[in-house]
């Protein structure tokens, strides 16, 4: 009863001290939409093709299917970092997997309970040659549309599409796409950190994870010659994957607070937000080896 009361207060509270602050945000964004509305540019032209693209190939239906369907269970979410080559990645057997771009490649000789791909971004068009048999379903979400122009053919049947909103694709709103969702069929959040694998955390929860650990996301770059798993192979679509040293430094900032929001999110929802991703440089997630976890 006094944890309930404490509650109501705190919202109360929080309430009152934000109205000054929400009416400063309205205006700033209107500020701001005003501003881009007044100077199109061609890539609004394109950002809209790539949305069309994508928003009438979502299915409720499809994305409905996920709804708790892993209820209180562990779900590993797997990016191609090079921390992976240290992995003992057998752990995985009969385990729940999300891989997220390429990282299916370095877990070929795994078994998982379930396992499912996640592509985004400019890794769509080169994941239109990703084998969907390999997985149980095959997630896709797009990026902005500074990373090119979003090709068709690399949408399959079977692929669920996740509803991102339209201002994600103006990406030059700031505060258009980030976020976070409890209903994947109604919108997929963009959660902001420059790294797709993130918003795969809101999956995790949709299914109903009760604990949500990261593996092989490094988030971190020391040598541009090894920047991903030595087994994971794709086309470069993007100038920066000549050279993540930089893009890390970079984004890092912008990478660990959108991790200090998950983590907020996930606690919150009493939900473990674990990371088991040796090369990391932060320290905001609880850190697990791999072993200690499985």
């Amino acid at each position: 009863m006094t944890n309930k009361r404490n509650s109501i207060i705190f919202n109360e509270t929080g309430v009152k001290n934000n109205k000054f602050y929400n009416l400063k945000v309205i205006l700033r964004k209107s500020k701001s939409f005003l501003k881009e509305v007044l100077s199109p540019k061609i890539n609004d032209f394109y950002s809209t093709l790539n949305f069309l693209k994508f928003r009438f190939k979502v299915s409720k239906k499809k994305i409905k299917k996920f709804k708790n369907l892993h209820q209180n269970e562990t779900i590993f979410l797997v990016g191609a970092g090079p921390s992976l080559n240290n992995e003992n990645l057998d752990l995985l057997n009969d385990k729940i997997v999300i891989a997220y771009n390429f990282s299916y490649q370095a877990l070929t000789n795994i078994k998982p309970k379930k396992f499912y791909s996640c592509v985004s971004g400019a890794r769509i068009n080169p994941g239109e040659t990703i084998d969907r048999s390999l997985f149980d379903a095959s997630f896709r979400f797009p990026g902005a549309k500074e990373d090119e122009h979003l090709n068709l053919n690399a949408i399959k049947e079977d692929d669920i599409i996740l509803p991102v909103p339209f201002k994600f694709f103006l990406y030059k709103f700031k505060d258009g796409g980030t976020g976070f969702s409890f209903d994947i069929s109604k919108e997929f959040r963009h959660n902001g950190g420059s790294t797709g694998i993130l918003s795969c955390v809101q999956i995790a929860k949709y299914m109903g994870s009760k604990r949500i650990v990261l593996l092989g996301t490094d988030f971190d770059c020391s040598d541009k010659n090894i920047t991903h798993h030595h087994d994971v192979k794709f086309r470069k679509t993007t100038h920066w994957d000549d050279d993540l040293v930089k893009w890390y430094q970079l984004k890092k900032p912008e990478i660990f607070e959108s991790l200090k929001k998950l983590k907020k999110i996930l606690n919150d929802n009493e939900i473990e937000f674990i990371n088991a991703s040796s090369n990391t440089s932060e320290k905001i997630l609880p850190k697990m080896k791999l072993e200690e976890i499985c």
